[in-house]
């Protein structure tokens, strides 16, 4: 008998079952979004971190914290229940990441390194940071904060990299990045036409196994606007020019590398905010929205049904406010 055989079976299987029921076990909890609402209070910025239960369809404000970051960036954990944002540092040298406790309102800085951050999302147990070091001067690199040592380090990823939108997502553990080369974005933006646009370059995406990111896919001639994904499949907003008005949805079969155009009422796609794309399966897409209303720009957050192309509003923001980030995560 083939002992050794037997026993490596044995462990492939208990592996398999192992990974399915952990799968099992992320789809079948909760999900919610966490919203960042922005708006001026008196003569203060003010970021709102809205908590959305797409189970019961309600709102709730879970914190107000004060706007003082380039960028606001908020992400309720309901795990720890804890806010963790972006903020002018202590040293007021750059835009670091902070942590809240929600009932204690005690705020404590967590990092001390950069200059400026894009994204923010869980990952396993630590914190994904799309940023730009004090050192460095403009590249956006991906990083992880690791809660436990307290400290950041960066993710290998292709040299001169610039991650322009990032996605995560929460029921398979997935994150992914897109982006482009500097150098090839210095050069186009350098040959600007008459009408200040500036030509596509070569987009590529990037999702993270293990300690790195692996590069899934390519597309040349375009920028892309925002990414998620649906399944094991990627939905992209791009466009053929960096402000190309006429923009587009594609899906990306990432097994082999097959794009066509996503079915999405084509007078939509302008309204999707740049990295607006939040969640999608089967059934729908969650998207922020940006549209007029009154001669006023206002903010959505929406859900597009995939089956009869019926657009939901779940949330809009009040006047003179904006929704500048959202995503979908597992209680």
């Amino acid at each position: 008998m083939q002992i050794g055989k037997c026993i490596k079976i044995s462990v492939f299987l208990m592996l398999i079952m192992l990974f399915s029921a952990d799968c099992k076990n992320t789809e079948s909890k909760e999900k919610y979004i966490t919203i960042t609402n922005t708006y001026s209070y008196k003569e203060d910025l003010v970021m709102d971190v809205l908590t959305y239960n797409l189970t019961n369809q309600s709102i709730s404000k879970t914190a107000s914290i004060p706007y003082t970051s380039q960028y606001p960036l908020t992400m309720y954990s309901a795990s720890n229940d804890k806010v963790y944002y972006t903020a002018l540092s202590d040293d007021k040298k750059g835009d670091e990441l902070f942590v809240m406790d929600r009932h204690s309102k005690k705020a404590q800085q967590l990092t001390n390194e950069f200059f400026a951050i894009n994204n923010i999302y869980p990952l396993n147990e630590d914190i994904f940071i799309a940023g730009v070091r004090r050192s460095d001067d403009t590249a956006v690199k991906p990083y992880i904060y690791d809660k436990e040592t307290k400290k950041v380090k960066e993710i290998p990823i292709t040299n001169d990299f610039f991650i322009s939108c990032a996605h995560y997502d929460p029921v398979k553990q997935d994150l992914y990045v897109s982006g482009y080369l500097e150098k090839e974005d210095r050069n186009s933006f350098d040959e600007q036409d008459e009408d200040g646009d500036v030509k596509g370059i070569t987009n590529y995406i990037y999702k993270f196994d293990g300690n790195r990111f692996k590069l899934i896919y390519s597309k040349r001639d375009c920028y892309i606007k925002s990414i998620t994904s649906c399944g094991n499949d990627l939905i992209i907003k791009w466009g053929t020019t960096y402000f190309d008005e006429d923009m587009n949805l594609s899906k990306i079969c990432v097994e082999n590398e097959k794009e066509e155009s996503f079915e999405f009422e084509k007078s939509e796609i302008k309204n999707i905010a740049d990295d607006g794309l939040i969640y999608a399966d089967t059934d729908n897409v969650l998207y922020i929205r940006q549209t007029e209303k009154k001669n006023d720009i206002v903010y959505q957050l929406c859900s597009y049904d995939n089956h009869n192309g019926k657009i939901n509003i779940l949330y809009e923001a009040p006047a003179q406010s904006a929704i500048n980030n959202a995503q979908v995560l597992l209680k």
